[in-house]
């Protein structure tokens, strides 16, 4: 518990801080808070490319043509989740490339990138196995992905059958 005399030295020092000015800075600052982009709020994050993300959702609109507000909202939700599954390769590239430069190099042989991978990929694991954490994210990312098209594919098998004319004719009587 903080005493009074820390409250109000807080509280002081809090008047002092003006946050970021520019428009830069502040978007700087609202990414202060990230470690990874496997669970963003925000799809996009720095150094990702916006015209890639638009032509990922022009494709799934394309594919998909939701008409409705619930079918918008599943592909806006689909396209997030597969924004974020492509992040998967290069957050495990960088994950490695990062644990290789913590290993020392052994010798020049042949094996030496297989021993000092092994080596990175044992010193990941044993530390805080960013890599099996990375694993499980994409596993639930992949099964949220498969939900989400169920669902799409259900409301579109819906749609198409209430406007099918055979739909709204009444079924006559065998004789």
């Amino acid at each position: 518990m903080a005493s009074s005399k820390q409250i109000a030295a807080n509280k002081s020092n809090a008047k002092k801080s003006t946050g970021p000015k520019t428009e830069a800075g502040k978007s700087c600052s609202s990414m202060n808070a990230m470690t990874h982009g496997l669970t963003a709020k925000t799809v996009l994050i720095l150094g990702e490319s916006g015209d890639s993300f638009e032509a990922l959702r022009a494709a799934l609109e394309e594919e998909y043509q939701p008409l409705g507000a619930v079918k918008a909202e599943l592909l806006g939700h689909l396209l997030a989740l597969l924004w974020r599954l492509r992040r998967g390769p290069l957050f495990e590239a960088a994950i490695i490339a990062a644990r290789f430069a913590d290993v020392a190099v052994r010798d020049e042989s042949d094996d030496v990138g297989r021993i000092e991978l092994g080596d990175a990929l044992i010193h990941d694991a044993s530390d805080n196995d960013a890599l099996g954490k990375l694993t499980q994210r994409e596993v639930r990312l992949t099964r949220e992905v498969e939900k989400t098209l169920k669902m799409l594919r259900e409301l579109h098998e819906e749609t198409a059958a209430a406007a099918s004319p055979a739909a709204s004719e009444p079924r006559q009587p065998a004789a």
